[in-house]
C-alpha cells in the first residue's frame, strides 16, 4: 500500500484566465461503469468540454470504480459548479483535485 502526504501552506485557487483546466475525481462506488454516460452527460448539457476521461478500479470491491476527469473550465465557473452539483445529486461523490492553466504551444 502506498500513502502520500501533502505538506504545504494553505492553498488557494490560481487566478482565473480564459484557459484553465480542472481535474475532478468522481467516485462511482458500486454503481460501476453503468453511471458513466449519465455523469458525462451532465457536463455535455452545460457545454463543458472534457479533455481527459479515465476509469480506475478502486480495489475496495468488485465493480467499484473512480472516474478521473479533466474539464476545460475553472472551478469557479458557474457551469462547472452546476455540473458537479448535478453529479452529486445522483448520490456520487465529486472531489476537486485542482484548477490550473492549460498548456499551450505558444507558452512553451
Amino acid at each position: 500500500m502506498t500513502r502520500f502526504v501533502s505538506v504545504a501552506p494553505r492553498w488557494s485557487h490560481p487566478a482565473r484566465t480564459a484557459r484553465e483546466r480542472t481535474s475532478l475525481l468522481v467516485s462511482l462506488s458500486t454503481a460501476g461503469p453503468a453511471l458513466v454516460p449519465d455523469v458525462l452527460n451532465e457536463f455535455r448539457t452545460l457545454g463543458i468540454a472534457l479533455s481527459w476521461i479515465q476509469s480506475w478500479p478502486t480495489g475496495r470491491a468488485l465493480g467499484s470504480y473512480d472516474l478521473f476527469l479533466d474539464v476545460d473550465a475553472h472551478i469557479d465557473t458557474r457551469p462547472l459548479r452546476l455540473a458537479m452539483a448535478a453529479v452529486e445529486a445522483r448520490g456520487l461523490e465529486v472531489r476537486f483535485l485542482g484548477s490550473y492553466p492549460r498548456w499551450s504551444a505558444a507558452a512553451g
